[in-house]
């Protein structure tokens, strides 16, 4: 996602305030300026950092967003105005410019300029000749060298080159399909652009040699676009720009800058390894959130909560202190913690995709995602690493209990949920065993009679369906525990109103019992589509009579629905969940 602000034309570097002047400086830069660095001083992408990752979405956006602004602001009004692309984070060493934050844009705005000199080749070839040069790689004629602009990192540098930054004749080189996937990235995103260019223009061009529409965008990409460029002198103080822009609501990925402060601090020798360690855990959690998640739980899980704003400092101090106390290398210490969280990413994406063999376990970890309750992840990914799996999965259902109990039915403050089970990680992480875990969380389970009195008056709105699917489904496991009609609940029955949500007769307190627990029950998807608005006695002969599950045997015997009928069956329910989800949240394993 592009970062945007309000007032894209703001001058931010008037209003940006010199942060440690004789470490770096932060200043306004055009992506046109920084992209046009006076050699010797090229951009290089750091071989420990990320390869392309920029998706069609992303591309599309940064491309509507170019072709909104210039529509926004046509002709020569565009001059002073300024759209702005979020931060850029550079390190000066004298022979270039190392970019630790930025890249996918400067990355994403390179393959654009390739696609425009491409389109108007054969239009006008001293102008793509002006962009080649000017943007993309000049050719020293008499040096008999060609010097890329921008050069990616190791694995994506030769493709890059050849497929974006050569200006050739012959169509580009498409990549061999056993090629990294960041070059499929780079080869599509270029595509994107091309076939958008030229459709473009086709409808903008006054005539076959007018390049004034592509001209127009160059200008705004080039001239208008604007990155917060804060150029470092060394690579430590340009790692503490991430939280002084990070305060300043600036959002630079935590994950990308810890990952490239461990890997610049891993010994050359073992640096591949340590890199391997991070690809294979991205592979797994997914690039962006997913790998800010995977970082974040899997520190939490042995170290205790820390906030995502606050992970990379922390992360930094605690490993540069481990080294120091322990006498080890900080290369090893980095290391460590790279294979660590190569290791968590396996059982994260198995949580997070809810993959177990035990199909109760695999339905309770969706749960836990529906009921965004996902800081249990950390506390599982502690259990998976320490524990015994039928311990894993005598600690899920506990957590399921805790989560109902004192999240969903009490509606307990969720920052104390989130205490209890880091602390009950770093329990099992310290190996203290399941039976610390499980103590912390039980001091948290509210009691019977506040359960059992909530139970029996909740309700659930439409944007919480999910979570009374569960606890319904929940319950027809508990009145029919066979695993085949468990599974078949998950994927095919569909929450049902007794009393309908759009009656043709509405109750005088209609919104007081429509959404309450006690008028809601599961039926298969066509029982439910029929039942829809009938009234209560042709549901109960015509469908409910149908349905296999328990729950709808109870109206067999029901001959009226109303609001007394929902409150005794309600309470029938609260009965039932004090037996699934009890106060000691499991028995002891």
């Amino acid at each position: 996602m592009l970062f945007r602000l309000a007032n894209p034309t703001q001058d931010f570097s008037m209003n940006t305030p010199q942060i440690i002047p004789e470490s770096f400086e932060p200043t306004r830069k055009t992506l046109g300026t920084i992209l046009s660095f006076a050699e010797p001083q090229v951009l290089r992408v750091p071989p420990y950092q990320r390869h392309y990752s920029w998706e069609d979405e992303q591309v599309k956006s940064f491309w509507d967003d170019l072709v909104a602004f210039r529509g926004r602001h046509p002709g020569e009004a565009i001059q002073k105005k300024f759209y702005f692309l979020g931060a850029a984070v550079l390190v000066n060493t004298g022979s270039e410019y190392l970019i630790l934050d930025g890249q996918q844009r400067l990355s994403t705005a390179t393959i654009l300029l390739a696609a425009m000199r491409d389109v108007i080749r054969n239009a006008n070839r001293a102008a793509a000749d002006q962009v080649q040069n000017q943007y993309l790689l000049r050719e020293d004629y008499f040096k008999g060298k060609k010097n890329p602009k921008l050069l990616m990192n190791d694995s994506d540098r030769d493709f890059f080159r050849q497929h974006i930054q050569e200006f050739s004749d012959a169509p580009p080189v498409a990549p061999k399909k056993t090629a990294p996937r960041s070059h499929h990235r780079i080869a599509k995103a270029y595509k994107i652009f091309r076939d958008r260019l030229e459709q473009g223009w086709i409808k903008a061009r006054s005539k076959e040699d007018d390049i004034s529409w592509i001209g127009g965008l160059l200008q705004a990409l080039t001239e208008n676009m604007a990155l917060v460029a804060v150029t470092a002198t060394d690579e430590d103080s340009a790692a503490s720009i991430f939280e002084t822009l990070n305060d300043r609501g600036i959002g630079l990925s935590v994950n990308d800058l810890l990952r490239s402060w461990v890997l610049s601090k891993v010994d050359e020798e073992q640096r591949a390894d340590a890199l391997d360690f991070w690809n294979k855990a991205e592979a797994d959690a997914g690039q962006g959130r997913g790998a800010g998640d995977l970082i974040r739980r899997s520190w939490v899980s042995t170290h205790g909560d820390v906030k995502a704003r606050s992970l990379y400092r922390t992360v930094k101090f605690t490993l540069e202190g481990e080294a120091d106390k322990s006498g080890t290398a900080l290369s090893e210490v980095c290391l460590d913690f790279s294979r660590r969280i190569r290791d968590d990413a396996k059982n994260y994406e198995q949580l997070v995709s809810a993959e177990h063999e035990d199909l109760e376990t695999a339905e309770l970890w969706r749960f836990f995602m529906s009921a965004k309750a996902t800081a249990a992840h950390a506390t599982l990914l502690a259990a998976m690493r320490e524990l015994q799996d039928a311990e894993v999965r005598v600690l899920t259902r506990a957590l399921e209990s805790l989560i109902v109990r004192h999240n969903i039915i009490c509606a307990r403050d969720r920052s104390e949920f989130e205490t209890a089970v880091y602390e009950a990680a770093v329990n099992i992480s310290s190996k203290k065993g399941l039976a610390s875990a499980l103590e912390r969380l039980r001091a948290l389970s509210p009691d019977e009679q506040e359960f059992s009195a909530l139970f029996a008056k909740v309700s659930f709105k439409k944007q919480q369906a999910t979570i009374a699917q569960h606890l319904l489904r929940r319950l027809e496991a508990r009145l029919s525990p066979s695993e085949e009609t468990f599974v078949a609940q998950a994927k095919k029955v569909h929450l049902e109103h007794i009393y309908p949500q759009q009656p043709t007769t509405k109750w005088e307190h209609h919104a007081d019992y429509v959404d309450r627990l006690g008028n809601l029950t599961l039926l298969a998807q066509k029982l439910n589509s029929g039942a829809s608005n009938k009234d209560f006695n042709k549901k109960k002969s015509e469908y409910y009579s149908k349905s296999v599950l328990k729950l709808n045997e109870y109206f067999k015997n029901v001959a009226t629905w109303g609001a007394a009928e929902i409150e005794a069956r309600q309470e029938k329910l609260a009965e039932f969940a004090q037996q699934i989800w009890p106060k000691s949240l499991v028995s002891d394993p």
